[in-house]
């Protein structure tokens, strides 16, 4: 194979992808729960096996 024909070579002679947006994210989702909400879930949870 001559210099320089190899498939990494020909990757890095191609043009860089444009730059990816920037998005901004949400705090809160309305259909996804808090992890505060999960913990006390799971702390009821166990509550109720060991009652």
């Amino acid at each position: 194979m001559p210099p320089g024909d190899c498939a990494t070579c020909n990757l890095l002679k191609r043009q860089a992808p444009p730059q990816q947006e920037r998005f901004e994210f949400i705090t809160e989702h309305p259909l996804i729960r808090s992890l505060s909400d999960y913990g006390r879930l799971v702390r009821s949870a166990f509550e109720g096996l060991h009652a």
